[in-house]
């Protein structure tokens, strides 16, 4: 009896310890990045007249960074009527995440100059259900039209995929014609081991904050590395080898001494 009664104690322990360590499988992967660009110039008739206005939409910047001009000229005679220029900065969302994640990133509004108009309205959606999703602001806004500059994260988490290669995209919306849109695919044999970026701090992009910003990483040779002679206790000579190979996070160091 206490023979059967042990067996089922390991059993149930084996158990136990198994259920603690899941195999999460299946992942949305970063395939594809695009920038709609709203440039452009409309000619419009100034209601009740026969004067004719221009809006003129460009922006200048990069990736992250750009700077937003909306503006209306009397075509005549160049004059200003109404305008906007703004700037948003903004970081990529997570490469790669999982069911039961939130997609993350940081997004700033800033409004450099302004005549009469305003920013548009601008926003993150990703496209999981019928209406998509919104990422929210540390208040919960999820429309953003006033100067900001905060952490935007999913109230909802992310749902699993149907099938391999199925398509979903995150797009951000500047406002203005300006659009970036992350297009990401569905990986059931993704697993959650190969990412490793979601345990990062999101740093704030907001220049008016002070901290501590990573910059640059670098690999430091060891002085050790190479050849060196010496002897063994019994005075034999020998020769040591040290010496590594691999890449940033995935290094492999071998340390050999040979008997000449």
């Amino acid at each position: 009896m206490k023979n059967y009664l042990l067996l089922f104690i390991f059993t149930l322990v084996g158990v136990s310890s198994f259920s603690q360590n899941p195999v999460t499988k299946g992942g949305w992967k970063m395939t594809d990045y695009s920038f709609v660009d709203g440039t452009k110039t409309v000619d419009r008739v100034l209601a009740g007249t026969t004067d004719y206005m221009e809006d003129v939409t460009k922006f200048e910047g990069k990736k992250g960074d750009i700077t937003i001009n909306f503006n209306r000229y009397d075509k005549s005679s160049r004059a200003l009527l109404a305008g906007v220029t703004y700037n948003v900065k903004w970081t990529d969302p997570q490469s790669q995440f999982f069911p039961g994640d939130k997609i993350k990133m940081t997004y700033s509004l800033k409004t450099i100059s302004s005549k009469t108009w305003t920013p548009e309205q601008q926003s993150a959606k990703f496209s999981q259900g019928l209406y998509g999703i919104n990422l929210k602001d540390a208040e919960g806004k999820e429309f953003f039209s006033k100067d900001f500059n905060s952490e935007i994260v999913t109230s909802v988490a992310v749902a699993a995929g149907y099938k391999l290669n199925e398509e979903k995209t995150l797009t951000v919306s500047m406002g203005s014609g300006f659009k970036a849109v992350y297009t990401y695919k569905w990986d059931p044999e993704l697993t959650k081991t190969t990412v490793k970026e979601e345990d990062k701090e999101v740093i704030p992009i907001n220049g008016n904050k002070t901290g501590w910003y990573f910059t640059r990483w670098e690999y430091i040779v060891s002085v050790s590395d190479g050849s060196k002679s010496g002897n063994f206790n019994n005075g034999d000579p020998y020769t040591e080898v040290n010496s590594a190979k691999g890449d940033k996070n995935n290094f492999t160091n071998t340390v050999t001494r040979l008997d000449k």
